[in-house]
Formats: C-alpha cells, structure tokens, sequence
C-alpha cells in the first residue's frame, strides 16, 4: 500500500507540476462546479426536448438521486479512509484553489464521482437519439477530473476513486430506471 501511495503522489507532483501561469485561469474556471451549470441546464434542456414531459421529469428526479446519492456514498469513503489532501501532506505543490485546503479528506473525489456519474446517465440517456454524445461528455469529465490535480486539491488515485464510485453509481441508476420504463411503459 506504501508503493501505490508513493507512486500516486509522485504522479500528482508530475501532473501538478505541469501546471504554467498561462493556464491556471483556465483550470480554476474547469474546476469550479458553478462553472458547469450553463452544461447541466443544456442537457436538462436537450432531455426535456426529445422527451415526453413525463419521461424527462423522470429523468430530472432521477439525475437528482444519483447526485444525490454519489455525494452520500462520496463522503462515505471520505471520512471512512481520511486520507489527507495534497495540500495538507507538506508536498511541494502548485496550490491554486480558492477553496481552502483545511477540512475535507481527498479520498475520494467527490467532483469526480458526482461530474462522472451524472454525465454518464446523462449520455446513455440521451444515447439514443445523440449516439455521439457520450464522448463528449466524458472529455468534459476528463478536463474537469484532472482540474482538480492541477489546482492541488486531489491525487490521481483521489480522481480514480470517485471515476469508480461514479460508475458503479450510474450504471445502478441506469439499471433501476430500465426496470422502471419497462415495467412501466415510459
């Protein structure tokens, strides 16, 4: 265990080292969850648009539990392991976040899991009638999991973590709201 916690703070420094004054503005803007809801409201739109009325409000509750439920099941693990943040271990590190570093436990990413889960609902959802979506959905993810590396806010196996959580979370909602549309006729 020492070795894999060795390795994903070598792989931080790296990854956080990369990390150049021209871009921090823009990976502070990537990391910053208020920054996203102009892409959450687009989807919600897209969802109501190609749906009935009553299977997007579905959807919407839906969406609602898994954020919901990955931010519980986040926070779970967080306080279960209590592995430090990047910022609290002494690490020589490019601290960019405006979020102070005191507090929270890192492991796991609750952005990631919460960013990664949604958006995975979200683009088999919409599967059907964008088979493109799904890729761009998770590129987004993929900017917006490694802003939290080069702001300093959480190590790789932080990000891997809550990528992990978010999965298994959306696929369990994806399952239970195929059992619901079928039995249901939605």
């Amino acid at each position: 265990m020492d070795k894999l916690i060795n390795l994903d703070e070598k792989l931080f420094l790296y990854l956080n080292h990369l990390g150049t004054e021209t871009w921090d503005l823009f990976w502070l803007s990537m990391t910053n969850e208020w920054m996203s809801i102009p892409i959450y409201l687009l989807l919600s739109l897209i969802i109501l648009k190609k749906k009935w009325f009553k299977p997007a409000v579905i959807d919407g509750i839906f969406i609602v539990t898994v954020v919901v439920f990955t931010i519980a099941v986040s926070h779970l693990f967080k306080y279960g392991i209590g592995r430090p943040r990047p910022c609290d271990a002494g690490l020589e590190l490019r601290y960019l976040s405006s979020e102070n570093c005191v507090g929270e436990f890192g492991f796991v990413s609750t952005h990631a899991s919460v960013a990664f889960a949604m958006m995975l609902y979200i683009g088999m959802t919409l599967k059907k009638y964008y088979s493109w979506i799904l890729w761009p959905l998770m590129i987004w993810v993929a900017f917006f999991c490694y802003s939290r590396i080069y702001v300093g806010r959480h190590y790789p196996g932080d990000v891997i973590g809550g990528l992990i959580i978010g999965f298994a979370i959306a696929w369990m909602f994806l399952k239970i709201r195929a059992l619901i549309t079928k039995k249901y006729q939605l």
